[in-house]
């Protein structure tokens, strides 16, 4: 056989094996299904995993609230990240949840459920094989109703954005905007038929908000206030986006010299010290004493938990994160998307992403940076924001309600319960 015929071959028996997995899953679901409409009440488990990533006190307030529903929340950090960062996490997210009256599962109790099978809709918070420590992960879980809303707004038309096992075996992925269901259906095996458009889950905080926290550091005198988040992409050998390497230093310095004029907010994306602890010219102590730098100057702070408040009391933002150059349109603020190669970063992004990234302000290096600071920031002259409601647009949640509620409504739905 020509060796032709033989890769041909292989990658037909891995397409096949592949559709024969997805089939077998899809069967077991019928089967879930069916058991939930019998018993007229099913058992939804929400994943609480790291606080910047959690969006779902609606969504749990409204299976909560529905007697038809068994409702948990389980708290289960994420399974490759350091120890240390897995305790915080689990600190933070309890302590969310505490404060809004949201209860969760002991771990021994969590643990039973799942080996028992006994969890009949489970969302997880991201799609990836290995998330969670047994019994939690997915891949042990196939049976269950399986849904997924993507922890970030992707502006990447990557694979593994959309075209994961989980992506095709899962129940439900609600996403975004028409957009993101279109990438969907050009990315994935199944072609995204399991993708539901619900809108942007954050979009009635984020949109002229009525309830504003202050969270930002009281000064002696009025500053402005500008947000500094460093994406963790370098690590993976993205560096289309690898500001972090290059700017560490300089944004500490930055931060002194306008310290009588603005305040920093340094929000990492919460993989980034898991990430500098594995790093060869990083480690424990050399992290440590940068985020300690962050908290203890006195005109910046670390913010490594939610970003609602953080946004909506900000000035500006610098950054190079995906998800942030569409959440960060909201506020009708200024940002700055930082890359040596922004031709490149935009190879990589969808429709969404381009509309998005080309609201912003860019700089490839520190006096670009400066510029935005001096010109823009502390002028106030903001030019780029004008038809920033076409992105916001895109985000609207369809039928005039909350995006949880979107969710809400299509499960029981589905369920016919």
């Amino acid at each position: 056989m020509s060796k032709f015929k033989t890769r041909a071959l292989e990658q037909w028996w891995r397409i096949k094996e592949f559709s024969d997995v997805v089939y077998y899953v899809k069967f077991l679901q019928k089967i879930r299904l069916r058991a939930i409409r019998r018993r007229g009440k099913a058992t939804v488990v929400l994943f609480a995993s790291n606080l910047s990533m959690w969006k779902l006190d609606e969504l749990y307030a409204l299976f909560a609230n529905d007697k038809r529903f068994d409702t948990h929340v389980v708290v289960a950090p994420f399974r490759t990240f350091t120890e240390e960062q897995k305790s915080s996490d689990v600190a933070a997210m309890k302590a969310h949840l505490d404060n809004q009256g949201i209860p969760y599962l002991d771990d021994d109790t969590a643990k039973a459920l799942f080996r028992k099978g006994k969890a009949d809709i489970i969302f997880y918070p991201q799609p990836y094989y290995g998330l969670f420590e047994e019994p939690f992960d997915y891949h042990d879980h196939k049976g269950a109703l399986m849904c997924y809303i993507p922890y970030a707004i992707f502006t990447a038309n990557n694979w593994w954005a959309y075209n994961l096992n989980f992506h095709n075996v899962a129940w439900k992925l609600y996403y975004p905007t028409t957009m993101h269901k279109d990438d969907a259906f050009r990315q994935a095996t199944n072609k995204g038929r399991n993708v539901v458009t619900v809108g942007d889950i954050d979009y009635f905080q984020l949109y002229k908000p009525t309830n504003i926290t202050d969270v930002w550091r009281p000064q002696d005198v009025k500053k402005r206030r500008i947000i500094w988040a460093p994406h963790h992409s370098f690590a993976d050998g993205d560096m289309h986006r690898d500001s972090f390497t290059y700017l560490a230093n300089f944004m500490l310095t930055v931060a002194e010299r306008y310290a009588d004029r603005i305040q920093f907010a340094f929000k990492p994306h919460p993989r980034l010290k898991t990430v500098l602890y594995a790093h060869p010219n990083w480690g424990p102590e050399r992290t440590e004493e940068y985020y300690n730098k962050w908290a203890t100057m006195p005109n910046c702070q670390v913010e490594l938990g939610e970003y609602i408040n953080l946004f909506n009391s900000s000035d500006a933002l610098i950054h190079d994160c995906g998800s942030f150059t569409a959440l960060y349109q909201y506020t009708n603020k200024p940002a700055l998307f930082v890359s040596k190669d922004l031709d490149g970063v935009k190879r990589d992004l969808n429709d969404f992403g381009i509309l998005c990234i080309d609201k912003h302000y860019h700089a490839k290096d520190e006096a670009e940076i400066i510029a935005f600071i001096e010109d823009v920031v502390l002028r106030d002259d903001n030019t780029a924001s004008d038809d920033v409601n076409d992105v916001v647009k895109a985000l609207t949640p369809p039928n005039g309600i909350s995006a949880a509620q979107n969710i809400y409504n299509d499960i029981v739905r589905s369920l016919g319960i």
